[in-house]
């Protein structure tokens, strides 16, 4: 069962936006803006890439078969500029994870390869590549190393999510929510990521047919970033002193004369129970309103101008009067609590 406190909702909304912002690419190509079968847009969003470099990347809806729509790299010829994209990371990036879906058609014993490079100031050719002569999945890192990570087949959709941080010298790769890859990233600085189609050999002259097709693709410093904004809280909760009544008592007991306001934010009538305890010096639960049940109607409040009862055996010191909301069905709870003391003598 849920249970939230009353304003809780602001600081966490405010530090789930913060978090949130630092998603800095979410591509998936919409229609509109984009149109099946024509160029993908470049419009400086964090929507779209930061650039088309080379060629024509295309978006086509359920490419193989695959919902949703697809940013599509191809060839016409061997000779002709390469399909090449790329995402700009801003200055002084010291980490990232980069997640997208992946598949390909013609691939597989091709001329062609589809790379995904991570930049860096000091290294280009760091890559993630679908090479379409040995028909596997192989890094390209620091030094000429190499490791690779099976093969891959046409028409299979693969989730990839490549993490890089500079400052402790990693470099992890994920194939399908497995990590196959974990070393170092040889890199003092991240400057951009390109995706790229080209032909891995200079020799070669059958390159039209290979498309490799992406979509889902997040660039992001945490995987935190990828949560939401907690959802609005259903329901909301008052209470406080009435005015001109007080929140000490004296040693004999008496009232605390307050009202309480139960609000339903959702769009449906809900069945509220609540009630009012506090806390006695050893720690035993003292029931000030026993529970009950009131029907709130969708985008309504109920409101009570009401006392409670502090017996005189209450032992003298601070307490806290905590009223309790509660929608049974959903297991959403609230609380707000009102402070009052009571005078030894």
């Amino acid at each position: 069962m849920q249970t939230k406190q009353l304003l809780a909702c602001a600081s966490l909304c405010l530090a789930s936006s913060l978090a949130h912002s630092a998603v800095l690419y979410d591509v998936n190509f919409p229609s509109p803006p984009h149109v099946d079968g024509q160029p993908i847009l470049i419009d400086g969003t964090p929507n779209t890439p930061s650039r088309q470099n080379m060629g024509s990347v295309q978006m086509v809806s359920n490419f193989a078969g695959q919902p949703g729509n697809w940013g599509v790299f191809n060839q016409p010829s061997c000779g002709a500029s390469y399909d090449q994209i790329e995402f700009f990371l801003p200055a002084g990036q010291q980490k990232i994870y980069l997640s997208y879906d992946v598949q390909t058609s013609s691939l597989n014993n091709s001329d062609s390869a589809f790379s995904i490079s991570l930049d860096s100031k000091d290294y280009g050719a760091r890559s993630l590549n679908f090479h379409g002569g040995g028909n596997d999945i192989y890094l390209f890192n620091v030094g000429g190393k190499s490791s690779r990570f099976g093969y891959f087949t046409d028409q299979q959709l693969y989730q990839i999510t490549i993490h890089g941080d500079v400052a402790k010298n990693l470099l992890t790769i994920a194939i399908n929510g497995n990590q196959v890859h974990s070393s170092t990233l040889g890199s003092t600085t991240l400057t951009g990521i390109r995706m790229t189609m080209s032909p891995w050999t200079g020799a070669a002259d059958q390159c039209s047919q290979a498309t490799a097709a992406v979509s889902n693709i997040k660039i992001y410093e945490d995987p935190a970033d990828l949560q939401g904004p907690p959802p609005e809280p259903m329901l909301g909760l008052e209470l406080k002193l009435r005015p001109g009544t007080t929140d000490v008592l004296p040693a004999s007991g008496g009232y605390i004369r307050h009202s309480r306001t139960l609000f339903n934010r959702s769009a449906n009538d809900l069945s509220l129970s609540y009630w009012i305890t506090t806390e006695l010096p050893d720690g035993t639960s003292y029931p000030l309103l026993s529970p009950r049940t009131v029907q709130v109607p969708a985008g309504s409040s109920f409101s009570e101008l009401k006392n409670f009862l502090i017996p005189a055996w209450l032992p003298a010191g601070g307490y806290k009067a905590r009223l309790v909301v509660a929608d049974e069905a959903s297991g959403e709870r609230i609380y707000a609590d009102l402070n009052f003391s009571k005078r030894a003598e």
